[in-house]
């Protein structure tokens, strides 16, 4: 008997974050994240499996009632030059995972790239492997299965430190159904996400064009300019061949349209978590400009902006050892 398929049925794409929250709450395992025509993923469920219990759909995080928080924001520049030589703004992350840090007993969520340029969540107790979570990733990631792996982990009590966007934190929050304290959880401000078959297609477009295969790719380059300042908003191709390509956004057709917002997620141009109150304990992005307020920070190799939303992250900000300067948050 063939098996019947359907979309899950209250989903709706303008709301559909493809966290995967449903796809791992699921104790039948009867839902799967399957890609539409765009390239996105959404979760579907195998009927003859399905026992109506409708965890997935009251796990969905858009359901979620943020705190009413009054966060605390910083810029930040860490004081390890190769920490901030590899990372996209000011190091922070390397400084939150470094505060939080306890050998053999933490394990560390981030984004990454793997052999075949697509972006998926990863774990690791080694501290020396985060490079690898460094710099921003201009596609959205799968999860694959890592709610399930961190809420294991948990439960042995380890520590984890879990990075994404405001909601991936929001459907792990929503899939733990509880705080733990060993979870420090970090997201970042979010531009929207394209999909990894975009991302594809213009890796095989880019191919074609410099008739080599792209082993690799870096978005967020620092770039030394004619003013000796680093410009970061580039894209690094690392040929097959041994040649690099760097380009900047007008010379990216995937950097142009990206900053251009023409082709993210549905959700992302409904977006519920664009806002103060986060599910987070850090959030982390660029300030660029805070030099215009600040005229004596040096920023042109990187700065970020800290945002501390809870006393966790509090108490993590206050073991980093970088240079800290308080900013005003207008909204």
């Amino acid at each position: 008997m063939e098996k019947e398929i359907c979309y899950l049925k209250s989903l709706d794409k303008r709301n559909c974050t493809g966290c995967g929250a449903c796809y791992s709450i699921c104790p039948q395992k009867a839902i799967q994240m399957e890609e539409d025509v765009e390239g996105f993923l959404y979760p579907q469920i195998e009927q003859t499996k399905c026992i109506n219990c409708h965890l997935c759909e009251n796990v969905c995080p858009i359901n979620r009632n943020l705190l009413d928080i009054k966060p605390k924001a910083f810029s930040y520049i860490t004081n390890s030059e190769e920490n901030l030589k590899n990372s996209s703004s000011g190091g922070a992350f390397g400084d939150i995972v470094d505060a939080f840090y306890e050998e053999n007993r933490t394990v560390i969520y981030g984004c990454k790239f793997d052999d075949n340029n697509c972006a998926i969540h990863f774990g690791t107790q080694d501290k020396e492997q985060i490079g690898v979570f460094k710099k921003s990733k201009y596609v959205q990631s799968n999860l694959l299965n890592v709610f399930e792996e961190i809420k294991k982990y948990l439960i042995e009590d380890y520590k984890i430190v879990f990075s994404g966007t405001p909601c991936q934190v929001s459907g792990l929050k929503s899939f733990l159904s509880k705080d733990y304290e060993n979870l420090l959880s970090v997201d970042i401000i979010c531009h929207g996400v394209p999909s990894q078959k975009l991302l594809d297609y213009y890796i095989m477009e880019e191919s074609k064009k410099n008739n080599s295969k792209i082993k690799s790719l870096n978005f967020r380059e620092k770039v030394i300019d004619k003013n000796g300042r680093y410009n970061s908003r580039n894209i690094r191709l690392n040929l097959e061949d041994g040649r690099v390509v760097i380009k900047n956004v007008k010379q990216s057709s995937y950097l142009l349209g990206f900053h251009n917002h023409l082709f993210y997620r549905p959700s992302c141009y409904f977006c519920n978590f664009a806002q103060i109150n986060r599910d987070s304990d850090i959030t982390i992005a660029d300030c660029w400009g805070i030099n215009t307020v600040n005229s004596d920070k040096d920023v042109h190799k990187g700065v970020s902006c800290v945002i501390i939303n809870s006393d966790k992250g509090q108490k993590v900000f206050e073991n980093m050892n970088g240079q800290k300067d308080k900013i005003s948050i207008n909204f």
